[in-house]
């Protein structure tokens, strides 16, 4: 009965277990979203790093291309002013300047000493038109990598709100952090319950193998009681019988002497009664 109490006690394991597993369940996939979200956090992160190089690349290639556009700017004035010196030294006084018109001619430009040729001017033109595609094709890889930082951080925001409240982008590794330290503290609490219920389940089966052989032991001291119940019923009948016939002897005994007492002279008594007990 002791056995049978505690058995009683460790009802319902079955339904634990299930409960269990289920908890156990939740909280591997909210491991598994964590480990994830982490994961997106990281690239995010990345994407910053990225996206903080490409834009000191394009300030870097939009100065360069800036430089240069000054530069040739500078070297085509100097052309021009070159082309124009050149064009004064065809000028005749009283012949009309084949610019404009005027026979005059009191200021006439000067030869310039550092003027690009019309090949360097050119190259410096080209190389300008270089710098400024550069810094165009700067800013469009940062454009690019400013969207897809700002999709990822949507993203991951959007996914924190499951599990954290008010997910805010300078706060995501500290919030990340706060929800593995509690998830951490339910995997722990699940650890115990499941420790127990293992324990539960062991005592379980060692009270059932206990119950079992009690069980067992109890059928046999049944069949033993039977069995001497037997015994002693026969016991009983075998004892009623002698009793029976111990009760007709002593009726014939008694019948046999008053038989001996009528039939027999007195003197003959004795020796029959010494007879009869021959």
């Amino acid at each position: 009965e002791e056995t049978r109490q505690k058995l009683a006690g460790l009802e319902g394991l079955q339904a634990r277990q299930e409960a269990l597993d289920a908890r156990l369940a939740q909280a591997a996939e909210e491991r598994r979203k964590l480990e994830q979200l982490q994961g997106m956090a990281a690239g995010w992160e990345t994407l910053a790093d990225s996206l903080e190089k490409a834009r000191a690349d394009y300030r870097q290639k939009a100065d360069a291309a800036d430089q240069a556009a000054a530069l040739y700017q500078a070297r085509n004035r100097a052309f021009m002013d070159e082309q124009a010196g050149l064009l004064a030294r065809t000028l005749q006084p009283g012949q009309p300047c084949p610019v404009c018109g005027s026979c005059s001619h009191p200021q006439p430009a000067a030869l310039s000493t550092d003027a690009p040729t019309e090949a360097q001017l050119q190259q410096t033109k080209e190389e300008s038109e270089t710098a400024r595609q550069q810094a165009a094709d700067a800013s469009l890889r940062a454009g690019n990598l400013q969207a897809a930082w700002e999709e990822r951080k949507t993203q991951l925001l959007e996914q924190m709100k499951e599990w954290v409240d008010q997910p805010q982008a300078q706060r995501v590794w500290a919030q990340l952090r706060e929800w593995e330290d509690r998830l951490k503290q339910k995997e722990g609490q699940l650890a115990l319950q499941k420790d127990e219920l293992t324990r539960n389940q062991t005592d379980r089966q060692q009270l059932e193998q206990l119950l079992g052989q009690i069980q067992q032991q109890a059928a046999g001291l049944e069949e033993q009681s039977r069995q001497l119940q037997q015994t002693l019923t026969q016991a009983q009948k075998d004892q009623g019988s002698r009793e029976g016939q111990h009760s007709q002897l002593e009726q014939d005994l008694a019948r046999r002497l008053e038989e001996l007492k009528l039939d027999c002279p007195v003197e003959a008594a004795a020796q029959a009664v010494q007879g009869l007990h021959r």
